[in-house]
């Protein structure tokens, strides 16, 4: 498995050229879908989460204070926004601030506007995306035209496709999730010391980044560290000498450990009060703390270390990782520390969205436990009930790793198997919410994982049918059963219409910096 990887940071020439083109390609591609899902219907079509997006942006440009805290899309704002004002700078737009969207008298065409540059942004986000998936498949195949063949297959899923049509925040939280992934292996895979603690580092701060443009990220964490381990080599020592003060040594790290933990509980419990959060969410992290430093303690062991003085660095690490983040953040004006608090803190809080709250108050744990197995007969039945690029996948992956088992390894062929497992996994966290296409994006690159592995141990005839026999599956399946309906068109009678009857309507509750004035002129104006 050592070998499976590739070093971060040792990317050639030849290989930076290889992702620029990959990006350009994929830039055109996704603007050609963009266009063809109409880029000039109008901005009332997505209100959620497209123009709220937007708004936000446009916020940021102003320098006032981030309102969209749910998820928070804190980095798909913060891009958009740049986005923007780059629009701006070379005359594509003349609006990129709130201010000057409102001092049109008629904000429909304002509006309009700028909405047709969050599109375009939306396709570019998308060839950011896929970078980023290449990037995976590359380090695991070594090979440019199979990674990017096996990129081209994920660009045409359903999940993929529909983040092109609208903009969510998913994309790049997915985005930073999977970069995470690939600094964990960078750093398991401990035959290249260099830079061994900055690998951890940016591995918690992508992690932090995820997390904090949607907070669902935090149920798949331990997800992709399970198949970080895959690729487990050995650890390196890390050791802090700047910690080792006068105070500290006259402590054993067992102590310091302790320490480390009540600091950390304290500022959690004191952020969940100031900002009325779930206290269950106090231990959600701990528990998640606590597993994490399971699993690096016995990595620890396994590579004969201190595994006591292993954690606590690593928890170090972790500590200090967030504190820059969020130094780096606030010297932006609109960041805000609620973005912070509704995400990595209260965790908890996505619950209010999931379906278990449509039981009641006295559910009771027979209900739950009924509820829990209606929904994973609903993920089974959702990926096996039909044929679909999932089950073709996953029969696939099936079959040739049993078939070349032997060739394969037992290793990787449990490696397989949990890239199986792992996507079905986060199904089944998200259908507590809803099985939506658009949370895709953070599994189905996983269900190609595999792949990677029978090009390295196969032989190459093999490797080129199985790859064109699904893209041309996959490409059939997703063009007769294309789930990119209802894209046209416009919500403008329904806005105005809850907008008359509903004093709390969504327009005034996530866009509270637009006058209702602004709103009710364009609703007579139509």
């Amino acid at each position: 498995m050592k070998i499976m990887f590739m070093k971060i940071d040792t990317l050639k020439i030849n290989e930076i050229i290889y992702f620029i083109f990959s990006f350009i390609f994929f830039v055109i591609i996704s603007t050609y879908i963009v266009l063809y899902f109409d880029i000039n219907r109008h901005w009332t079509h997505n209100l959620d989460q497209e123009f709220t997006l937007t708004y936000n942006a446009l916020l940021f440009n102003n320098g006032i204070t981030q309102e969209y805290l749910d998820h928070t899309g804190y980095f798909t704002i913060l891009f958009l926004s740049i986005f923007i004002k780059l629009s701006q700078i070379f005359q594509f737009i003349d609006i990129y601030n709130l201010r000057s969207a409102l001092e049109n008298e008629n904000i429909d065409s304002s509006f309009q506007n700028i909405i047709l540059i969050t599109r375009i942004y939306s396709g570019f986000s998308v060839a950011i995306w896929c970078i980023s998936v290449n990037l995976i498949f590359y380090y695991i195949s070594k090979s440019k035209l199979f990674s990017f063949f096996l990129t081209l297959i994920i660009f045409s899923f359903p999940g993929t496709i529909f983040h092109i049509s609208q903009l969510r925040t998913e994309l790049f939280a997915s985005f930073f999730m999977i970069l995470s992934f690939v600094m964990m292996v960078n750093f398991l895979d401990a035959k290249n010391e260099n830079h061994y603690i900055k690998k951890i580092s940016i591995f918690f701060i992508f992690i932090f980044c995820a997390i904090l443009n949607k907070s669902q990220v935090f149920l798949f964490i331990f997800g992709l560290i399970l198949l970080s381990l895959y690729f487990y080599n050995s650890l390196k020592k890390i050791d802090f000498k700047f910690i080792d003060t006068n105070f500290l040594e006259r402590l054993n790290y067992k102590k310091q450990l302790i320490i480390l933990y009540f600091i950390i509980s304290i500022y959690v419990l004191f952020k969940l009060s100031i900002y009325n959060g779930y206290y269950s969410s106090f231990f959600f992290l701990i528990l998640n703390l606590g597993i994490l430093n399971i699993i690096f303690y016995y990595l620890a062991k396994k590579s004969n270390l201190d595994p006591i003085k292993f954690i606590f660095n690593i928890n170090i690490i972790l500590v200090i990782s967030f504190i820059i983040l969020k130094m780096i953040l606030f010297m932006h004006p609109s960041t805000t520390e609620k973005a912070f608090i509704s995400t990595i803190i209260n965790i908890m809080g996505i619950t209010v969205y999931s379906e278990v709250n449509s039981l009641g108050d006295e559910q009771g744990i027979i209900m739950l436990i009924n509820f829990t197995f209606l929904k994973l007969k609903e993920v089974f039945l959702y990926y096996f009930k039909d044929i679909n690029i999932f089950s073709i996948l996953i029969v696939t992956i099936l079959i040739v790793s049993i078939i070349f088992k032997r060739k394969i390894g037992n290793k990787l062929f449990f490696f397989n198997l949990t890239c199986i497992l792992v996507p079905i996994a986060f199904t089944f966290i998200s259908s507590f919410r809803a099985i939506n296409i658009y949370y895709h994006i953070f599994w189905d690159f996983i269900f190609l994982l595999p792949f990677c592995i029978f090009f390295k141990k196969l032989k190459f005839k093999i490797n080129f049918i199985l790859t064109i026999s699904i893209l041309a599956l996959i490409l059939f399946l997703n063009f007769k059963n294309s789930s990119m309906t209802n894209i046209h068109g416009n919500s403008k009678e329904k806005l105005c219409e809850d907008l008359e009857k509903n004093e709390n309507s969504y327009l005034l509750y996530w866009h509270k910096k637009i006058p209702k004035e602004k709103f009710i002129i364009f609703c007579n104006y139509q």
